[in-house]
C-alpha cells in the first residue's frame, strides 16, 4: 500500500517481486508505505502440506530494497 491505496498483491514468500509506487506518491509531502504479510500456510503455495522439516517463519525476514530512480531509467 502507498498512501492507503493497494499497489500490488503478491502470493508466495519464496519468489521476488517489485512494485512501482510512482503513480501513488504525493510529491512535496510525506508518503506512507505499508506492507501487509499473511504467513498462513496454504495448500496452493509452497511449502504446503502442513508438514515441513524446517521452521516456517512469518513476517518479513529477508532484505527489502527501496529503489529511488529518475523518471527515465
Amino acid at each position: 500500500y502507498c498512501n492507503g491505496r493497494l499497489v500490488v498483491s503478491h502470493k508466495g514468500g519464496y519468489t521476488a517481486f517489485t512494485a512501482d509506487i510512482s503513480d501513488f506518491l504525493s510529491f512535496g509531502t510525506e508518503n506512507t508505505i505499508l506492507v501487509k504479510v499473511d504467513s498462513t500456510e496454504r495448500p496452493d503455495f509452497a511449502p504446503c502440506g502442513y508438514v515441513v522439516d524446517y521452521l516456517t517463519y512469518g513476517g518479513i525476514y529477508r532484505e527489502v530494497t527501496l529503489l529511488v530512480l529518475e523518471k527515465t531509467h
